[in-house]
């Protein structure tokens, strides 16, 4: 009999002190405002030394990670010129990697401008421009045909056409 007395007691106050919860969320709401990314500034002793670290040694390490990528894009745009001699090696997602660092780093030029770090991300963005078809479309193993046939990732490669193996792929995020 003290069971379900307690179990009543319990979910009486949680639903007291959740209802009241969400009222102070509600309330806290209405004192926020949102502001624009650009209107930020970090002036503080925890941050800002995290992002100059963040510019002087995560992006480098990871654009440095991520020059196979920029391989493959060099390749692709070859490939459009007519040069199949040199074809990028498949790999469903490695593009995309090199997109998040681009951004992460360009968010960074935002909060500190960088002439080296800047000039390092256009020579990239001109070989990404170069690798994509006339229409925008941007996907190396489909622009390539290296994927088509290739045996891994289940046997189905990353599909022979644009969006035919959207399930498995990056592809979505890719068509710029």
């Amino acid at each position: 009999m003290i069971q379900p007395i307690c179990l009543c007691i319990a979910a009486f106050l949680s639903f007291v002190s959740c209802s009241s919860f969400e009222f102070q969320r509600e309330s806290d709401k209405q004192k926020l405002q949102a502001v624009p990314y650009h209107q930020v500034e970090l002036q503080d002793s925890f941050w800002s030394p995290r992002l100059k670290i963040q510019k002087e040694i995560l992006v480098p390490f990871a654009l440095n990670k991520t020059r196979p990528a920029v391989e493959n894009l060099r390749k692709t745009a070859a490939f459009l010129d007519g040069d199949t001699t040199d074809l990028p090696f498949p790999h469903r997602y490695i593009s995309s990697d090199l997109f998040k660092v681009m951004e992460g780093a360009a968010l960074l030029l935002k909060e500190n401008p960088d002439n080296v770090l800047e000039s390092k991300l256009d020579s990239i963005i001109d070989i990404i421009g170069q690798a994509q078809q006339e229409d925008g479309y941007l996907y190396v193993a489909h622009i390539t045909g290296v994927s088509k046939d290739h045996s891994h990732w289940g046997g189905g490669g990353m599909g022979d056409r644009p969006y035919s193996w959207v399930i498995h792929s990056h592809e979505y995020g890719t068509y710029v």
